[in-house]
């Protein structure tokens, strides 16, 4: 985070006793509903309101966060949640790196 100057991360935390990493994580994971918690946290820590905010994504493990923001972003999704955006009408974009010529 710091090489990238990114202020502010989010991720599963590892636990540590007495100095030494368990091998376990602090409750909930910043995955699925978990990661739902931990954006709450944050929202209300900085006063913002998901509901006007984005998720990008494109794993099926994330539809609990595509359905708590107001602004759901579907890319490069994995086949089940293709079918799911596709369902609910949400935006879906494929994005590709792009070539690079070769002499």
């Amino acid at each position: 985070a710091e090489a990238r100057d990114a202020p502010h991360v989010r991720c599963t935390q590892l636990q540590v006793v007495h100095g030494r990493l368990t091998g376990a994580f602090e409750s909930p994971a910043c995955y699925g509903p978990g990661k739902v918690v931990h954006a709450e946290r944050f929202a209300q820590q900085h006063h913002l309101d998901l509901a006007r905010s984005f998720c990008y994504t494109d794993s099926v493990s994330d539809l609990p966060m595509l359905e708590r923001v107001g602004r759901p972003q579907v890319v490069n999704p994995a086949p089940r949640l293709r079918r799911i955006a596709a369902a609910r009408s949400w935006p879906t974009a494929s994005w590709r790196a792009p070539e690079v010529a070769r002499a």
